[in-house]
Order: structure tokens, then C-alpha cells, then sequence
């Protein structure tokens, strides 16, 4: 008598994309489906884009996606329009480690507007995924309340009307936090002189945490715009030695940023527009588009490959299916 032995097979999980598609991207996950088969990357979309750019995990760490390499992260594809980025050189350009005023030095166009008699050590740059950082001390005892740091020169022009977004990353390395409060700031100045800001705050914590500051320039007298940072103390009279890093400041001309490109002391740098074509079936089909914040939009019906649109948040999933009459 022949023996058997049967293997169980097991059974098929549940698919990944929405009942009745024809075609899903998830984005975040790197799986693609068109006609219910697995398909590669590159046979669910096509993407160009003239320019690299950084975009951030869910964990804060910055990734560099080269000229036409989609910018995928565990957030999703970021398929954004083109930005300006105003130099605050992200770069660091110029800091030299050492006490500032005694070898050492910040990076160019870093200015000290108000130091409550703090001094300031560069202690060093470094990477942070592949966004350089900044590692800066300040001790002393205060003299006032409040450390104010200029991130570019007061040359950027700007006037009334426009909008204007500050952003900026910060974690406290060493000494104590306690009543120490910190914001990155969006300013409108005239020839340099303050005159009003958006502020917003940056938790005390070992994680980097990215402050991101909008504001509607709205006196008409506003010649300029700078971002800052600001660190704001319990009292005066206090000796204050604390550590703290910087990451991927950003200073642009609209409403928010997401992605980014790097910019040194002295020129505007561009994230070129992404171009996206999804390669749909042909066939007539509605389009979901689900966003990593929540949000959704149904468009359609289209027939074949389409254009994404191009949007601030990063995009989780793409489905369609057919559109019935």
C-alpha cells in the first residue's frame, strides 16, 4: 500500500487593494496591481523630475531621491509642483567649530539678533539620514529672556500680500530644558528693523521635531523676510548650558512645504515639478486618490494613463475602478 503525505496549502490572503479595481498603487508599501496581476514599479507609473529633493520617513529622517527617482518614503509618493527655496543655508556653508567670537563661527549669513548674554559654541555639523545638521551649545547666565537667531540676511525681499512659510527641525542634545520654550519664526522686517512674526513652537525633546511657521505679510511698510530661531528663558540671572541641533531650515514664498531642497548662503535653489502618469487600464474608470493625512478625491471617469495631480501632502494609495453607467 502506497502511503500518502498531504502538504496543506494555504489559503490565499485577502487582496491588499480596494474590492473591485482594476488597477492600485501603494505607495508606501511598494506593491502595484493592474487587471487583479502583480505588476514592478515600473510598469504601474512613470515619473520625471529635473531636480533631487529630500522627503521625510515617518520617523523625521530625511532621504535624498537623485533627478527622476520617484521620492517615495513609508508616508508615500510626493508628487508635488515646483518651489523656490530661499537660501538659509541648510548647508551650513561656513561654521567653524568653536566659540563663536573666538575661532569659531556660524554659518554665513547667520546672524545673532539677540543673545540675553548667552554665548554660542558650534560644536560640530554632522548627517542626519542625508540632511546635514548643525550641533550648537549655548551657556552663560542670562541677562534677559530671550535668543534670537537669523537664519538668512535681511536682503530676501518681500512685501505685502504674500505669504511667506519658516520651517525647521530641532532636537535638545544635553543640559537642562526645564522653562526653556523654542519656535522657529517667519518675520516681516523693514531694512532689517522687526516688525511683526508667526511663531511656532518646537517640543523639548531627544527626537528631531520640525516647526513649520506661515504667515500673510500684511503691513505695507514690509521690505524683507527672514526665518529665525528663537529660544525664550523662565528668567534672567539663571546659568543656562544646554545642546541643541538643527536640521533642514526652509524659507519659501507659499503657503506650506513638504519636500525640499538644500540651499547654501547666497542663492535660491528650485525643486523642479514632478510629472506622474499612472499607466490605467483602457478602459473608462474612476480614480480614488487617498492621502497620508486622511483625505481623499474621486475623479474620473478617464480612459487610460493619467497625469497625477500634484499635491502638498504625499500620496498612500491609487485605485480605480471601472465606471459603470
Amino acid at each position: 500500500m502506497i502511503g500518502l503525505a498531504l502538504t496543506p496549502v494555504p489559503a490565499r490572503s485577502a487582496a491588499w487593494w480596494p474590492a473591485g479595481s482594476v488597477f492600485a498603487a501603494d505607495f508606501a508599501n511598494g506593491r502595484y496591481m493592474k487587471d487583479g496581476v502583480h505588476i514592478p514599479q515600473s510598469a504601474a507609473f512613470t515619473l520625471t523630475r529635473a531636480s533631487e529633493k529630500l522627503a521625510q520617513t515617518r520617523s523625521g529622517e530625511w532621504k535624498l531621491f537623485p533627478p527622476d527617482v520617484p521620492a517615495i518614503t513609508d508616508l508615500g509618493l510626493f508628487c508635488e509642483p515646483e518651489e523656490t527655496f530661499y537660501p538659509v543655508n541648510a548647508l551650513f556653508e561656513g561654521a567653524l567649530p568653536g566659540v563663536v567670537g573666538s575661532g569659531g563661527a556660524l554659518p554665513t549669513n547667520w546672524t545673532v539678533l539677540v543673545s540675553s548674554g548667552l554665548s554660542i559654541e558650534v560644536v560640530h555639523t554632522g548627517l542626519h539620514g542625508d540632511a546635514p545638521y548643525i550641533r550648537l551649545r549655548l551657556f552663560g547666565t542670562t541677562t534677559g529672556t530671550d535668543f534670537q537667531i537669523a537664519l538668512n540676511a535681511y536682503t530676501q525681499a518681500a512685501a505685502a500680500g504674500e505669504t511667506w512659510t519658516a520651517a525647521l527641525s530641532l532636537r535638545h542634545v544635553a543640559g537642562e530644558t526645564a522653562g526653556l520654550t523654542a519656535y522657529v519664526r517667519v518675520v516681516e522686517e523693514t531694512n532689517g528693523t522687526f516688525l511683526a512674526a508667526s511663531s511656532i513652537d518646537l517640543p523639548a525633546g531627544t527626537d528631531f521635531a520640525r516647526g513649520i511657521a506661515s504667515r500673510e505679510l500684511a503691513n505695507t511698510s514690509t521690505s524683507n523676510i527672514r526665518s529665525r530661531l528663537r529660544l525664550t528663558y523662565p528668567s534672567t540671572g539663571v546659568f543656562i548650558d544646554h545642546t541643541l541641533d538643527l536640521l533642514a531650515p526652509v524659507l519659501v514664498a507659499s503657503e506650506t512645504t513638504d519636500t525640499l531642497v538644500l540651499t547654501g548662503p547666497y542663492h535660491p535653489a528650485i525643486r523642479q515639478q514632478d510629472t506622474v502618469v499612472a499607466q490605467f487600464p483602457e478602459l473608462p474608470q474612476d480614480v480614488l486618490l487617498a492621502f497620508t493625512d486622511g483625505s481623499a478625491s474621486v475623479e474620473g471617469p478617464v480612459t487610460g494613463p493619467l497625469t497625477l495631480p500634484q499635491h502638498s501632502n504625499s500620496l498612500r494609495l491609487v485605485s480605480t475602478t471601472p465606471d459603470v453607467p
